[in-house]
Formats: C-alpha cells, sequence, structure tokens
C-alpha cells in the first residue's frame, strides 16, 4: 500500500493549482489514498495549510435527521455523527471548523468568512439558491474530488435547482417525510417542518457530466498518492450542468429500474415533454 504523507498531499494540491485564498468543496475518501500518515487528519491539515484562512475550506456533513427515517437522531451541530465519510466527520468536530444549523444536510466549513458562508441554512432548502454552496459557487470556489467519483458531487443537485427541473417537486424516499428532528436546547427532541425547497433525490446518475467536463477541458486532474484527485471550479461546472439539463432535463437521472426517485422522476420529464 502506498504511504501518504501530508506534504505528499500539499504538493498534489498545489499541481491542481490550489493556493491561499482558495475556496473548495472537498468530496474525499480517505482509502482512496493509499495509507495516509495521521489519517483524516493529515488530510484536513493540507488542506488548511494549502488554501489558509483567507480562503475556505467547506464540507457536506449530511445526517438526514428525518422524523421517519428509522434510527435517525434529532440533530445537534456539536454532535450528530455525519454521514459522507470519515474525513467529514473528523472536520467538523475540530474546535475551528463551524457547522450549519440545516437538520439534514448541514455542510461545515473553515476560513475566516466560515460563519457568513453558513448563516442561514436552516431557513432555506437544503442545496438552492443562497445555500453554502450556492454561496460558494458564487465566490468562485471549486469542487474538490479527492478519489471520489461525481455521483458524491452536491453540487449538481444545486444545478437541478438552478435550471428548474420538472422533477424539483418529486419526493426523494417518501417515507421520510418532511418533518425533522432536532435537538433542543434542554435536551429533549423537537420536531420542525422542513423549509419549503427542493430535497435532493438520488445521485446514481451524476457521472454523466464526467465526459462532459473532460471534452470542455473544465477540470485538472493528477495523482496524490493512489487517489484520483481533480478540481473543477464551480460555476463553470453549473453553467455546463445547466445548459445541458435544459436541454435534456432527464440528463442526471440514473437508470437504476429499482429506483423509484427517478423512475418517478422521469416520468414527470417525459409529461412535461408533451
Amino acid at each position: 500500500m502506498v504511504e501518504v504523507t501530508k506534504q505528499d498531499i500539499i504538493e498534489g494540491l498545489r499541481r491542481l493549482g490550489l493556493e491561499p485564498g482558495a475556496i473548495i468543496l472537498v468530496h474525499s475518501s480517505l482509502k482512496s489514498f493509499g495509507h495516509v500518515e495521521g489519517g483524516a487528519t493529515t488530510v484536513i491539515e493540507a488542506l488548511k495549510e494549502t488554501v489558509t484562512r483567507q480562503g475556505l475550506v467547506v464540507m457536506p456533513t449530511h445526517t438526514y435527521s428525518l422524523k421517519n427515517r428509522e434510527g435517525a437522531e434529532p440533530y445537534d451541530p456539536r454532535t450528530t455523527r455525519s454521514e459522507t465519510g470519515l474525513i467529514p466527520l473528523v472536520f467538523w468536530q475540530q474546535a475551528d471548523v463551524l457547522r450549519s444549523l440545516h437538520p439534514t444536510h448541514s455542510d461545515a466549513a473553515w476560513g475566516d468568512r466560515a460563519a457568513e458562508l453558513l448563516a442561514d441554512h436552516e431557513t432555506r432548502g437544503p442545496i438552492a439558491r443562497d445555500s453554502p454552496l450556492d454561496r460558494a459557487a458564487r465566490w468562485g470556489g471549486h469542487v474538490l474530488q479527492l478519489g471520489t467519483r461525481h455521483t458524491t458531487n452536491t453540487s449538481l443537485h444545486l444545478a437541478e435547482v438552478l435550471a428548474n427541473v420538472p422533477y424539483l417537486h418529486v419526493p426523494y424516499r417518501r417515507r421520510w417525510g418532511t418533518v425533522a428532528l432536532v435537538r433542543a436546547p434542554d435536551g429533549r427532541a423537537r420536531e420542525i417542518q422542513l423549509p419549503v425547497g427542493h430535497r435532493p433525490g438520488c445521485s446514481g446518475g451524476f457521472d454523466a457530466i464526467e465526459p462532459l467536463l473532460e471534452a470542455h477541458g473544465l477540470t485538472r486532474e493528477t495523482r496524490i498518492g493512489e487517489s484520483r484527485a481533480r478540481l473543477t471550479r464551480t460555476l463553470d461546472m453549473l453553467r455546463l450542468a445547466v445548459e445541458t439539463l435544459e436541454k435534456d432535463a432527464a440528463f442526471l437521472l440514473c437508470r437504476r429500474p429499482d429506483c423509484q426517485y427517478c423512475t418517478e422522476a422521469r416520468k414527470v420529464v417525459v409529461e412535461s415533454r408533451s
């Protein structure tokens, strides 16, 4: 197994063009690197040292704390375990990292503008206009993929919103409902109705964007250990995805016959054409 150090990661990030002041939305797989000395903490330190506090390191820390979801716990930004991988899990628990208050799709951020980025997330759709991911894009941010596919590329859900695809109203995992659980200051669980807005659905078809990004030369790529590391300017990716969705609204939907969400969404797209 390849041994990867913090300096290896920093050098790889610099090869991608990252420098102090960069804003990066990170999707990561720790095991993709090989063996990282110091584990997830080393990767996080490398990210911070590369962009510095002048920039921002952002990671999705989703919890899906919904009342009707089996095993869901009330959302508390200080304690509720994220479900987006080991690196984000270690990241949001660090003392200098902030976490948004959205009860199902929280984001965590580090940097001088972290509080501004995450402000009021709980009052809007999880990945909506003026959500943290939208702000990061408009502020000139990049999507950084460390050993992950586009199926984890949350910003493509934002493209669905910006393109106003006809299936935005289709509920994802309908049985989970729209009532979230949050942990009140007194320790009790409190129920809240989620803000009106698109709830991200299946991302199983998101790899469809990859050949388009490559054809337009929008992604930089390098190897860090065994990890395929890619960097894409978010606004460029969104522009391309929205243009494609406006021509084919089903572009990002998966084709698995057992995916109820994409099956229903595809029917809505067909009906919208008639």
